[in-house]
């Protein structure tokens, strides 16, 4: 639920920000803004907490395309460096660079053989009876394992290929799926989906 953090603190500010302009709420004004100052306060914090950028990229509701939305790509930078704010980011490519970086630390750490392609073909190769000479099917097998093995330790296109075919697919979930249950189903789907183009 670590997602719903970052919603969380935009929602509550949009909506205390609309209030600070309506005349019937101007009694509260002084309340409001400390209220807002309060709020922005910890929400600035999350710009130093990774963690928060990739939960919510993790949710396939929203991905790297709430955050472009919200908080503004390449163009909203040029706008507001145009309009004299030279220290504007790029928002979604600060997000970008978050989760590529984060791939990569993990796919350097994780052990080929831990890996769910590897697994996925070790699980498959194990099946296959063992017999004192080799058969067709079973050189094959270990010819398949070899090359997913390769594919997994190959970290500058692996992980990176992952990361693009998930961003680019826009799925049909409401935000309100469980991301555990249905990363539990979709992890099977990604697996079969490499293994798929590695061929290819």
């Amino acid at each position: 639920t670590l997602w719903h953090a970052i919603l969380a603190f935009e929602e509550l500010k949009m909506a205390w920000e609309q209030k600070c302009n309506v005349p019937k709420c101007e009694l509260y004004q002084v309340a409001l803004q400390k209220g807002l100052d309060k709020v922005n306060k910890y929400y600035q914090k999350m710009d130093k907490k990774h963690v928060y950028v990739l939960a919510l990229v993790l949710h396939p509701y929203y991905k790297l395309e709430y955050i472009k939305m919200t908080w503004g790509g390449h163009e909203e930078q040029e706008h507001e460096c145009t309009a004299g704010n030279l220290n504007a980011k790029d928002w979604h490519d600060e997000a970008l660079k978050v989760v590529e970086t984060t791939m990569e630390d993990y796919w350097k750490t994780c052990p080929s053989t831990t890996h769910p392609l590897v697994t996925a073909s070790v699980a498959s190769t194990s099946t296959t009876p063992s017999h004192n000479m080799t058969t067709v099917e079973s050189a094959f097998d270990r010819h398949c394992h070899l090359l997913l093995e390769q594919a997994t330790l190959d970290h500058d296109a692996g992980w990176a290929a992952e990361l693009q075919r998930y961003l680019k697919d826009m799925p049909n979930v409401s935000k309100s799926i469980d991301i555990i249950d249905w990363w539990s189903v979709s992890v099977l789907t990604l697996i079969f989906v490499y293994s798929t183009n590695y061929f290819i």
